[in-house]
């Protein structure tokens, strides 16, 4: 009986991207020829441009605020990185292009004052720590597997408990948080916020004012508080 399904399984391969009519934009040629592959291979359509026919805008090294993206945002349209199809098919089936972590960057250099971060996580597992990885690698902060505490800034908690969360207790400089602070981090800084910023501060400022935001246990809220008065300083 296992033969017959191990036989109809390959005969039948997943059609993880059935249904996608996509159009590649922003890619070499070599990634887009990988990408294409795992696209057509689960049933997608390659539209060639964008038009009515096309669902998914999927852009590499675009960043969020290109004309490209504001118009896929405008007209509708499912509109992710790379990542979303790479984690798609490594799973099966279409992952939620909604996640923050399929979003164009606003900087490809990443967030400034982000590379003075040190992030290690505890408790996490599989696809949760492989998410949280690739968004600090997308912020532009560093992984660490170990716990250094001379060298760590941030302990990212599934709970908080246990030998890393306990050892990070004591020293008292390593900020204590969960993968909310992280997409709080990444999700405003990254996105219209940032954008307000840069256009009421310097830029020496506005690094003093994201590492703050960093050093936060609440960037929401922080963001949010600060936007108002980044308003009163503009009059």
């Amino acid at each position: 009986m296992s033969k017959i399904r191990q036989s109809s399984a390959f005969d039948h391969p997943l059609k993880t991207f059935l249904g996608v009519h996509f159009v590649l934009i922003g890619f070499d040629p070599i990634h887009k020829i990988k990408v294409l592959s795992k696209l057509v291979d689960g049933g997608g359509v390659d539209v060639g441009q964008d038009g009515p026919n096309c669902t998914h805008v999927i852009v590499d090294q675009l960043v969020y605020d290109d004309p490209i993206c504001v118009a896929a945002r405008t007209d509708g349209k499912i509109l992710v990185t790379s990542l979303w199809v790479d984690h798609s098919s490594d799973i099966g089936m279409p992952v939620n292009p909604s996640s923050i972590v399929y979003r164009p960057l606003r900087d490809l250099n990443g967030i400034p004052g982000a590379k003075s971060l040190i992030v290690c996580l505890t408790g996490y597992q599989r696809q949760d720590r492989d998410d949280i990885m690739t968004m600090v690698g997308l912020m532009g902060a560093n992984f660490s597997k170990p716990l250094v505490a001379s060298k760590v800034t941030h302990l990212v908690c599934f709970k908080f408990e246990g030998e890393k969360y306990e050892l990070a207790k004591k020293t008292k400089k390593i900020k204590l948080v969960n993968h909310r602070w992280l997409e709080d981090w990444y999700g405003l800084v990254c996105t219209s916020i940032l954008k307000h910023l840069y256009f009421v501060f310097s830029n020496s400022l506005l690094s003093l004012l994201l590492e703050t935001i960093a050093a936060s246990t609440s960037p929401h809220l922080f963001c949010l508080q600060f936007k108002g008065l980044g308003n009163s300083s503009g009059n």
